[in-house]
């Protein structure tokens, strides 16, 4: 009868571990996903309107060495 309840208290607790470390990972990727899609929404407000700092270079000739 103690074997038995040292058992469930065991499995209880082995359980109860692995629950808290799956949850920990969806929380984690879930966090992770909300900081990159902020980040990509950060990024896309800042390149909006920056078309007109775009410097066009036009070179008259290109030379790779001296000849």
């Amino acid at each position: 009868m103690l074997h038995n309840f040292i058992t469930f208290l065991q499995n209880f607790l082995l359980a109860a571990i692995d629950f808290a470390v799956m949850g920990s990972l969806v929380l984690f990727t879930l966090f992770a996903f909300c900081i990159s899609s902020l980040g990509f929404v950060f990024a896309t407000l800042l390149a909006r309107g920056k078309d007109d700092n775009i410097i066009d270079i036009k070179a008259e000739r290109v030379w790779f060495g001296e000849k």
